[in-house]
C-alpha cells in the first residue's frame, strides 16, 4: 500500500522559491487538496475546478504541485507486493490467468489512473498537454529536478490516445475558417507571420498546408506543415515567399514549415506521422509530383555551436577553434580581414574577426564578405549536421536528428548558403538551409521495416478540407 503523504508538510521546493516569487499559499493550498482529494475517493467532480486552477498557479507552485503528484507512484516495496501475489499462489490454470489479470490492473499506479481521467471532462486532454509542456520546460531549467516518472506516465497515455485511430488530417485552404487560418499563423515558429495576409499568401496556386487534429480538439492543430509545389529542387525560402508561381506542372514538393503547436507532445513522433501522411496525400492527389524535400532551418547554428567556438570556449564538440580556420584558404582569409580593416575593424586574430563580422547579420549585403565566406561555412556546417552528434549518437541538430531518422538523405550538395537571406535567418542559421530529400522508395521502406509505423500511418482519417 502507498504510504500516506502529509499534504502540509509536501513543501520540498519553499526554499528555492521564497526569494523574488512569493508561492500563494491558499491557491496552491487549495489545488494540492483536490488532488488529494482524487487520490482518496476517485472523484472527477473536483477535476475541472483543478483544471481551472492550476493555470492560475506560479512556476514554483506547479514545481510544487508536480511534487505531489510524484508522490502517488509505485515504490518498490508496492511492486514485490503486488507480482508476489501472483507468484505465491496456486491453483489451476483458470485461477492463475484470473490473477494475472488482477496484477495487470493493479500495476496501474493512482497517478496513471489520475491522468487518465482527465480525458472524461471538458478541456481535460487540452491540460494534460499543456501539464507535460510545463513539466518539459521546468525540468529544462531546473536540471536538479527529476520527473521523468510523471513524463514518463503522461506519454504512455498521449502516445494511446495521440496514435491509434484518433488523429485525423486536414487541408487548410482560403476557405478555412478564419479561427483556424489565425491559430495556424501564430504558431509558425519557423518562418513568423506579421499577418493574417502572410498566411493567406502561403495558400492557393502550388502552396499547400496540412493540419493534423486529435478528435478531441478540434479547433487546435497539433501539428500542421506548409509545402510548396515547385518545379525542381528550390534551395532558398525567399523563392517560396517572394516568387514566381507560374510553372504549370510542378514536380517537386517543398516543406518548408513544419510546426508542433503543444509542446506537451514532444517527442511522440506525430512530425514523422504526418510527414509520411502528407507525402501519401500528395501523391494521390498530384501525379505529377515526383521529388520530395524540405527546405529546412538550422536553428541554433550561430548561437549554441559557431559563436561558441569563435570564442574559443572550451566544448565538447567535435570541431575544435582552430579547426575553423582551416576551413579558408589563405586568399579568402586574407581578403576578410583586409575588408574588414578597411571598415574600421580592430581584430587581428581571424577568428576574433570572423566572430565579429558574422556577429552583424549586415554581413550579408556585404559582397567582399559573401564572395568569400560562402564556400567554407557550407562545407562547416555540413560538419555540424552530420558529425556533431549528442551523448546518444544522433545528430546534433535537432531538426537533422528529425528528418535523417525518418529516413531522408542529406548531401553537401544540398547545404544551401543565403537560403534564408531574411535577418532572422541570417541571424539564427547564418543564412543557410538544408534540403533534406525523401526518395520515392521512402514510403516502401516504411512498409517493408516497420510495419507497426505503417499501420499508425494508415490509421490517420483521410484528409478534409475544413
Amino acid at each position: 500500500m502507498l504510504e500516506s503523504t502529509n499534504l502540509e508538510s509536501l513543501d520540498p521546493f519553499s526554499t528555492f522559491f521564497g526569494r523574488g516569487e512569493q508561492v500563494s499559499k491558499n491557491r496552491l493550498k487549495d489545488v494540492k487538496k483536490a488532488v488529494q482529494e482524487f487520490f482518496e475517493d476517485g472523484s472527477e467532480e473536483i477535476l475541472e475546478a483543478l483544471v481551472r486552477n492550476y493555470y492560475l498557479l506560479g512556476e514554483g507552485e506547479k514545481l510544487n504541485l508536480f511534487a505531489l503528484i510524484s508522490t502517488y507512484g509505485f515504490s518498490y516495496n508496492d511492486f514485490q507486493k503486488i507480482t508476489n501475489s501472483l507468484l505465491e499462489g496456486e491453483g489451476p490454470a483458470l485461477q492463475w490467468q484470473e490473477r494475472l489479470r488482477a496484477m495487470r490492473d493493479r500495476l496501474i499506479s493512482p497517478r496513471e489512473r489520475f491522468f487518465k481521467s482527465f480525458v472524461n471532462i471538458t478541456g481535460g486532454l487540452k491540460f494534460l498537454l499543456d501539464l507535460r509542456g510545463d513539466l518539459l520546460r521546468l525540468s529544462r531549467r531546473k536540471e536538479w529536478l527529476d520527473l521523468r516518472e510523471i513524463d514518463q506516465d503522461i506519454v504512455s497515455l498521449l502516445d494511446m490516445w495521440f496514435i491509434e485511430g484518433f488523429l485525423y488530417l486536414s487541408e487548410i485552404g482560403l476557405d478555412t475558417p478564419y479561427r483556424q487560418i489565425s491559430f495556424i499563423k501564430e504558431h509558425d515558429m519557423v518562418h513568423p507571420m506579421t499577418s493574417v495576409e502572410d498566411m493567406v499568401g502561403r495558400l492557393g496556386k502550388d502552396r499547400l498546408c496540412y493540419a493534423l487534429y486529435h478528435i478531441l480538439l478540434p479547433d487546435e492543430p497539433v501539428i500542421f506543415i506548409e509545402v510548396a509545389l515547385t518545379d525542381g529542387l528550390v534551395g532558398s525560402i525567399k523563392e517560396i515567399m517572394e516568387g514566381s508561381r507560374s510553372t504549370e506542372r510542378p514536380d517537386t514538393a517543398i516543406f518548408y514549415s513544419i510546426n508542433n503547436t503543444q509542446q506537451g507532445l514532444s517527442g511522440l513522433g506525430l512530425g514523422r506521422l504526418l510527414v509520411a501522411r502528407v507525402v501519401e496525400e500528395i501523391r494521390d492527389k498530384y501525379h505529377h509530383i515526383k521529388n520530395f524535400s524540405t527546405l529546412s532551418p538550422i536553428p541554433g547554428l550561430w548561437t549554441r555551436y559557431m559563436e561558441p567556438l569563435l570564442k574559443g570556449e572550451r566544448t565538447s564538440f567535435k570541431m575544435k577553434p582552430k579547426m575553423i580556420q582551416g576551413y579558408f584558404p589563405t586568399e579568402g582569409k586574407e581578403a576578410i580581414i583586409s575588408h574588414y580593416s578597411a571598415q574600421g575593424g580592430k581584430e587581428r586574430d581571424f577568428s576574433m574577426v570572423l566572430r565579429e563580422v558574422l556577429s552583424n547579420p549586415k554581413w550579408i549585403e556585404d559582397k567582399v564578405y559573401v564572395e568569400h565566406l560562402g564556400d567554407p561555412l557550407k562545407r562547416i556546417v555540413y560538419f555540424y549536421l552530420t558529425e556533431e552528434k549528442d551523448d546518444k549518437g544522433k545528430p546534433l541538430d535537432p531538426v537533422a536528428n528529425f528528418h535523417l531518422e525518418n529516413g531522408a538523405s542529406l548531401s553537401l550538395e544540398y547545404v544551401r548558403f543565403m537560403g534564408n537571406t531574411y535577418e532572422y535567418g541570417v541571424q539564427g542559421s547564418l543564412s543557410f538551409m538544408v534540403n533534406y530529400i525523401y526518395h520515392l522508395h521512402w514510403q516502401e521502406h516504411i512498409k517493408e521495416t516497420l510495419p507497426s509505423l505503417w499501420n499508425k500511418i494508415k490509421s490517420v482519417f483521410p484528409s478534409k478540407r475544413i
